[in-house]
């Protein structure tokens, strides 16, 4: 099945989140965290409306998943989103793209860590302080950086999709998506709450 602006619309308006990422490991529910299946499915279809992707990457969608290693919580989330990730790998495609998803635990250098891996798409597990360096990276390498809570958008991230009254809510940085190589459509932007 193929990603598509309706298929987001229905995603968005109808989805009921039961789980948290935690949930999924039988840990407390960190707020404003969607389950990992919900947040996996509608940021595939959030960048199904980057207009720009094929023009970055034309063969695959590659999604790294960079986690704290010293972190438990940042462990915790990077395993539930990223098998959420690789169970939609199988059934979707993103603009007649196949999903891939690796897992990498934050090295010093996160930007040829980032490089060297040949991402489409970077997903931070966690808020800690490796936002800063993703967000930096992902903007030299117009490499989209995609998040589950709203802190780190605010702090550099292009896009975060969270749990806003038991419901998908998508914000978007509009200044980070365009440093990152992000053209987001219009459609897309309709819906979304956007930092300027």
């Amino acid at each position: 099945m193929s990603v598509t602006p309706l298929r987001l619309a229905v995603i968005v308006s109808t989805t009921v989140v039961a789980l948290t990422y935690g949930a999924v490991r039988g840990q407390a529910r960190a707020p404003g965290w969607l389950s990992a299946d919900s947040a996996a499915l509608v940021h595939l279809k959030v960048l199904s409306y980057d207009e720009a992707l094929l023009k970055r990457h034309s063969d695959k969608l590659a999604i790294g998943v960079v986690y704290s290693a010293g972190s438990k919580t940042s462990r915790t989330h990077a395993d539930g989103i990223h098998g959420a990730f690789e169970k939609l790998s199988g059934k979707l495609k993103v603009k007649g793209r196949k999903v891939s998803v690796v897992k990498l635990a934050a090295a010093a250098d996160l930007k040829a860590q980032l490089k060297a891996a040949n991402l489409a798409v970077v997903f931070l597990a966690d808020d800690s302080g490796q936002v800063s360096a993703a967000a930096t990276a992902a903007r030299e390498l117009k490499l989209p950086a995609i998040c589950g809570s709203r802190g780190p958008v605010s702090r550099g991230l292009a896009v975060a999709v969270v749990d806003k009254g038991g419901k998908p809510h998508i914000i978007v940085n509009l200044k980070a998506a365009k440093a990152q190589g992000m053209l987001l459509s219009s459609r897309l932007l309709s819906v979304a709450e956007i930092i300027k």
